[in-house]
């Protein structure tokens, strides 16, 4: 019985080795007994269990690991060909990175120079802008300092008005209507002269003073014309006005030369003349802020009494 499974066994281990060379290639040749006789077919020698167990094994570990690197050697073949694709895609992707920096590149270049050119745009624009708010500047300054002539020449018109009128009232004697003409041209020269104050214009009266031809225009000299003389103003037919720096018309003066010392002489007195005369001056500005606020508030107000004006007088303080 135990023989009978014993070949039973040895029948299963050679089919099972068999197959294993079928599959697998051969493995390992077993040796083989050949019988005295030829042309025989060598029997198959039993083999010991132990040594076919070892040997199923170790053909069941060439199976399992050849069938892992054929696995391997499949795996192996799929990642070269990825790692083709890959190195094909790096390529594309690096070829396709050149251009785009190549673009980035052109399109920096591109903002720059426009950017630079933005900048002369702007600057030129600013220039520009400034260029055309001098230009008209200048042209209110020119229409404003025309303006400003005319309103001279209304006022020179006046004064001659009412230096006429006063030379016909000193004619006639005392006359109600021509005094009450003079006194209205009066009130216009007031306003006149008030609207040129507010806009900064000076009044040049140079009389008694050396000669400037920065704002004088001399007419006429009197006197010897020999050297170490000073021209001094003398007469002033027109009086001269100025915006600020600007000279909208030189007064025109007849001069006179004189002595330096006689000149320095007339200045001192010009001075005291002027210091003098203050009072009067201060009492005309109160005359002409009463009118203005007359006009601005359309209300009547009472003049200055004497002892306002007086302390007004005594306030001031005149520079030596």
């Amino acid at each position: 019985m135990k023989a009978e499974t014993s070949a039973d066994n040895d029948e299963v281990f050679f089919e099972e080795f068999e197959e294993l060379k079928e599959e697998e290639e051969k493995i390992e040749e077993v040796d083989e007994v050949e019988t005295a006789e030829k042309g025989r077919v060598a029997r198959k020698i039993p083999i010991p269990e132990g040594a076919k167990r070892k040997i199923l094994q170790q053909a069941r570990e060439i199976k399992k690991l050849r069938g892992q690197l054929v696995r391997a050697k499949r795996e192996l073949s799929t990642l070269k060909g990825e790692m083709g694709m890959l190195r094909r895609e790096v390529g594309r992707i690096g070829e396709e990175k050149t251009r785009l920096e190549q673009q980035v590149l052109e399109k920096e270049q591109y903002i720059a120079a426009y950017e630079k050119k933005l900048k002369r745009l702007q600057k030129d624009f600013e220039r520009f802008k400034e260029r055309v708010e001098r230009e008209r500047d200048n042209e209110v300054k020119k229409l404003n300092r025309k303006l400003f002539l005319e309103f001279i020449e209304i006022k020179d018109t006046l004064e001659m008005a009412i230096e006429d009128a006063e030379r016909r009232l000193e004619a006639l004697g005392k006359h109600r209507d021509v005094q009450a003409i003079i006194d209205g041209l009066e009130g216009i020269r007031s306003q006149v002269r008030n609207l040129l104050k507010r806009h900064d214009i000076e009044e040049i009266n140079p009389v008694g003073e050396e000669f400037d031809p920065r704002y004088h225009e001399a007419l006429d000299v009197m006197g010897p014309r020999g050297y170490g003389g000073v021209k001094v103003v003398k007469e002033v037919v027109s009086k001269g006005y100025r915006l600020e720096d600007y000279l909208l018309r030189p007064a025109k003066v007849i001069l006179e030369v004189i002595d330096r010392e006689e000149a320095e002489k007339g200045e001192e007195e010009k001075v005291e003349e002027e210091v003098e005369e203050l009072p009067e001056k201060l009492e005309e500005i109160g005359e002409e802020v009463l009118e203005e606020l007359e006009v601005v508030e359309g209300e009547e107000f009472e003049e200055l009494e004497e002892a306002e004006l007086e302390e007004l007088e005594e306030g001031f303080e005149p520079v030596e």
